[in-house]
C-alpha cells in the first residue's frame, strides 16, 4: 500500500527543518558568547524536551528509569548553572 505525503505534512517538515536550522544557528552563537561547558549543558536539556513532546503528541508512557534519567539531567544542569557563576 502506497502512502502519499500530503501538503500539510510537507509544510510541517519544512517548518521543522527551518526551526532546526534556527536552533543550530542560535546554539552556535551561544557557543561564541558564553563558556562552552555551560552552553553544552543547556543543550543537553533538549533530551528532556523530547520526552515532554513525546508524551504530549504521541501519548507515550515512560518507566521510572526514564523519569529518573530526566530528573538527573535537569538536576545536573541546574548544578552546573548555579556553580558556573
Amino acid at each position: 500500500m502506497h502512502n502519499r505525503i500530503s501538503l500539510k505534512q510537507i509544510g510541517l517538515m519544512l517548518l521543522i527543518s527551518i526551526l532546526d536550522i534556527l536552533c543550530l544557528c542560535l546554539l552556535y552563537k551561544a557557543f561564541q558568547i558564553e563558556k562552552a561547558g555551560l552552553t553544552a549543558s543547556l543543550s543537553i536539556l533538549g533530551v528532556v524536551w523530547v520526552f515532554f513532546a513525546d508524551v504530549l503528541f504521541f501519548n507515550s508512557n515512560y518507566s521510572y528509569v526514564d523519569i529518573i534519567g530526566g530528573a538527573l539531567i535537569i538536576s545536573a544542569t541546574c548544578f552546573i548553572i548555579l556553580t558556573a557563576r
